[in-house]
């Protein structure tokens, strides 16, 4: 755990979220906006998809005139990437038994 939290990738996605945190309700939009696609996408059937989905387009828009919020999105995705890469080598390196179901 330490190597991973004193990784280049976890230190940059660390110092990102805490500059982010720093700009005043600019998180909670992120992640409002990160619910409302989920949301969007989950229980698209109520016939105003495509509107809704232009509004959360604009909206993301507007969150990716922030430098802060676009070096997180990116800085995130990079950690998220290398947690895959992990948990990709945990499950090949490591022997187990997974029964066919």
């Amino acid at each position: 755990m330490e190597s991973i939290k004193e990784s280049e990738v976890y230190l940059r996605y660390s110092g990102s979220l805490r500059r982010l945190q720093d700009r005043p309700g600019v998180l909670e939009r992120l992640d409002r906006l990160r619910r409302d696609i989920f949301a969007i996408y989950n229980n698209p059937g109520d016939g105003a998809f495509l509107e809704r989905a232009d509004k959360l387009q604009r909206q993301y828009e507007e969150l990716q005139k922030i430098p802060e919020v676009n070096v997180f999105l990116e800085a995130e995705a990079e950690l998220c990437k290398r947690v895959r890469e992990i948990n990709r080598r945990l499950l090949t390196e490591i022997v187990t038994y997974i029964p066919e179901i």
